[in-house]
């Protein structure tokens, strides 16, 4: 009896479902594509872990990943070396690149309802996009969707009353973090804002918008609730430390009233009554290098002026990969600086 009752012990052990996770090191856009192909279709936890380089797409979907089934969770990162056995968390060192004719990438995973997808250390270079979705970046997760430390530069969505932005995120349940990104010089006159942050199904979550520079876009301005940024209407907006600034219009597209809490954000034209408990921010010049740099002068008011506790947190390091909270105080944007600016000279004093 003693060992049948062993037995069925053994049995019921060895039935039970073991969870499953695949990695993938890339090294080509052919390698990231299949990648996506086979991780879309195991029905596991998948990492892909993309080396430094460039990666051309080829075809009007981008770098596709589409799960439907299975369960587990999707992790992308670039800056992996030629082994993927060391990271450096540069989002210039990785750029997936739409050769100015095909979106950059689609990652959307449903059937299982913990599902998460985290994206980072990336440059999303030179996307166009149309009807298909975003030009940018388009992802969709079930629950936690997190994007840090990436670049979104020099992409397209000018085909007019395509509604398609530069990137556009949704969740059924979140979290959503949006942390450290750079979202900057791009074109999106085929829609009324930027870039968006959505919900897809379920009732209200959490998002939180952290140390980004929102800056130098163009978009749709006809529309009279455009606006540079697009945040559900029933999500718990956190904005901290972030710098939106020459989008050439409102930051914030209004289609409903919107009270986002905010700390410590630069904004230049501010169109939505921040919620109560809001501080901190501010309407000044950021002084970035150039239009096309938006690193930090030393001159600038940003400069040692953020929260450094917020809601959703702050990154460990910046866009470059510096560390990121550097003399004490964390810098509003996606660039922490790391050698101190002369406050005597920065205050126009030359010291005799």
């Amino acid at each position: 009896m003693r060992h049948k009752i062993l037995l069925a012990l053994v049995f019921t052990i060895a039935s039970v479902p073991i969870a499953h996770a695949a990695t993938f090191c890339v090294g080509t856009a052919a390698a990231l594509q299949t990648a996506f192909t086979t991780a879309g279709n195991n029905g596991e936890s998948n990492t892909i872990s993309i080396r430094s380089g460039t990666y051309l797409a080829t075809s009007s979907g981008g770098f596709f990943y589409n799960r439907i089934a299975g369960s587990g969770s999707l992790d992308i990162e670039g800056g992996w070396n030629a082994g993927c056995t060391t990271q450096t968390p540069d989002a210039s060192l990785t750029t997936l690149d739409g050769q100015s004719m095909y979106h950059v990438m689609y990652v959307g995973v449903a059937g299982d309802p913990q599902a998460t997808i985290t994206v980072r250390n990336l440059t999303f270079l030179h996307g166009v996009g149309a009807t298909g979705g975003a030009a940018a970046l388009n992802a969709h997760a079930p629950a936690e969707l997190r994007v840090e430390n990436c670049r979104f530069r020099l992409n397209t969505s000018d085909t007019p009353g395509s509604g398609q932005a530069i990137v556009y995120l949704s969740t059924d349940t979140g979290p959503m973090y949006f942390i450290g990104n750079v979202v900057a010089n791009n074109s999106a006159l085929g829609a009324e804002y930027v870039a968006g942050f959505d919900l897809s199904a379920g009732s209200a979550f959490d998002v939180y918008l952290n140390d980004n520079t929102i800056a130098d876009n163009t978009f749709d301005t006809t529309p009279s609730s455009a606006g540079a940024v697009f945040l559900s209407p029933i999500a718990n907006m956190t904005l901290s430390n972030n710098i939106l600034w020459g989008n050439g219009g409102a930051e914030f597209d209004q289609n409903i009233t919107l009270h986002p809490l905010m700390l410590n954000n630069d904004v230049d034209v501010l169109n939505v009554s921040p919620a109560s408990g809001s501080a901190g921010n501010r309407n000044q010049d950021p002084q970035f290098v150039n239009p096309n740099n938006h690193h930090l002068q030393a001159t600038s008011p940003l400069y040692n002026a953020g929260h450094n506790l917020p809601a959703g947190g702050v990154g460990t390091v910046d866009l470059d990969g510096n560390p990121r909270v550097q003399f004490g105080i964390v810098d509003i944007g996606a660039y922490e600086m790391q050698v101190q600016p002369d406050l005597i000279f920065a205050n126009g004093f030359d010291g005799a």
